[in-house]
């Protein structure tokens, strides 16, 4: 199983999708998502907000014009910076790379080609699957003084 189908089972989870569902999608048997979720997976549950009193520092304060957890927005932001766990990261990408041809991930970034770095410079300087193997790098034209 690779990292990308991990995080696509995670998010199809995240989602509220049922393990037949998610085994269809991603052509694998049921079993083996329940096996996976079962070791690796934890529902997301954020915590309820109780009787005014704030979820980060446990002081007790007055709403304003509507209910809210947090007694102020820098308790707000430090208990999202201790509890990343919590954090439903949508932005997630799946591409192809334009020079090896693999599958991959890349997070709030939709127009990225390549897999990896050694993928765009083999693919920029050194032909790729364009065909472009005439391409030389500055050292070898600096060597073969073009």
């Amino acid at each position: 199983m690779t990292e990308i189908t991990k995080t696509k089972i995670i998010m199809l989870r995240n989602q509220g999708v049922s393990f037949g569902n998610i085994a269809v999608k991603l052509d694998m048997p049921k079993e083996t998502i329940k096996s996976f979720c079962k070791r690796h997976y934890k529902p997301v549950l954020l915590p309820e907000a109780d009787a005014n009193i704030c979820v980060a520092c446990g002081k007790h304060f007055e709403f304003g014009k509507r209910r809210t957890k947090y007694c102020s927005k820098e308790c707000r932001q430090e208990w999202w910076n201790t509890h990343p766990e919590y954090v439903t990261k949508k932005a997630y990408y799946f591409q192809y790379c334009k020079c090896c041809g693999k599958e991959f991930s890349s997070y709030g970034n939709s127009s990225r080609k390549y897999c990896s770095h050694e993928c765009y410079i083999q693919d920029r300087f050194k032909g790729g699957k364009n065909g472009k193997a005439d391409n030389k790098t500055a050292a070898e034209c600096i060597a073969d003084s073009c």
